[in-house]
């Protein structure tokens, strides 16, 4: 679980980006499915923004109340780059500490576009963060093994570093991170579509699918409406 909360999930996911809460190792052959259905779609039922509840993590630290766990939202964007595999957007809306249902002044907001343009851009105007310093995806990998999650699938996810540089403590208006919390990473995830809510599973393994679905709420997301 830990090293999955430095990898926010796509926090794509865990998808690194997202899946926070999983457990337990899978199967690792995956690819035959994909390569003889290679003209099935596989992602297009989870392209989409995709929203978690409030909650809390040390990756964000309220300078203003004593460096205590800020809490926040995750926001994923998945945009289909092929029958198999998702470009992933992760967007963190940072609150304070004392905030616990996510609905005051946003402190922050800390955003991993999944481009590879090489731009990190830190502004305390504007209180946010954006970094385009690589791919973050998840590419189709077979049909999951969880039980009471029937059509779950199996994920190579892909998730680029904040920062460039290491170990770095960044403060961004009340909030601070340091980016040895944000490293790039590469995990073996699943993800389970029921209706409005998709809940990803990750055991923070780069060689073994996971057997279970995160039940707390940074694994768990709910569709958002398109905006008109």
């Amino acid at each position: 679980m830990h090293r999955h909360l430095k990898a926010i999930a796509l926090s794509t996911l865990a998808l690194s980006l997202a899946a926070c809460g999983g457990g337990g190792s899978g199967d690792t052959t995956t690819s035959a499915s994909t390569t003889s259905n290679s003209g099935v779609d596989y992602v297009s039922k989870y392209a989409g923004t995709w929203k978690t509840a409030c909650w809390s993590a040390s990756i964000y630290k309220d300078t203003a109340n004593g460096n205590a766990s800020a809490y926040f939202t995750r926001t994923l964007t998945f945009t289909k780059a092929s029958n198999t595999k998702l470009l992933v957007s992760a967007m963190d809306t940072v609150y304070s500490s004392t905030d616990t249902t996510c609905s005051g002044t946003v402190a922050a907001t800390v955003t991993r576009t999944g481009q590879n343009t090489g731009s990190f851009v830190l502004d305390n105007n504007t209180k946010t963060i954006t970094s385009s310093l690589g791919e973050n995806s998840a590419t189709y990998a077979g049909s999951a093994s969880i039980s009471g999650a029937s059509g779950a699938d199996n994920f190579d996810a892909v998730t680029a570093a904040l920062s460039s540089t290491s170990n770095a403590t960044l403060t961004v208006g009340a909030i601070s991170l340091n980016s040895s919390d944000f490293v790039g990473v590469t995990d073996k995830i699943a993800l389970y579509l029921n209706g409005t809510t998709l809940t990803a599973g990750g055991n923070g393994s780069a060689t073994t699918y996971p057997t279970t679905l995160a039940t707390n709420p940074s694994g768990i997301f709910t569709k958002q409406q398109a905006a008109n």
